[in-house]
């Protein structure tokens, strides 16, 4: 992008080869970002799973009899 911001105007002769590289580039990095999306819902599907409680706590007084 930095050619666009620093060298190239709307006029200058090469822009539409900025501008093919530039798109092609972002729709790259768009399939990259997507694919990434993607995999992060999987991944946060997989990890409800295992949200689930494996000991039920009960928060009761023992005796120290009991205790020992």
């Amino acid at each position: 992008m930095r050619p666009g911001i620093e060298e190239f105007k709307w006029k200058s002769p090469n822009i539409s080869d900025f501008i093919d590289r530039a798109k092609l580039t972002v729709d790259e990095l768009h399939q990259i970002v997507m694919k990434m999306k993607d995999a992060l819902i999987k991944i946060n599907t997989y990890l409800d799973k295992f949200n689930v409680k494996i000991l039920d706590r009960k928060n009761r007084a023992i005796p120290p009899d009991e205790y020992d």
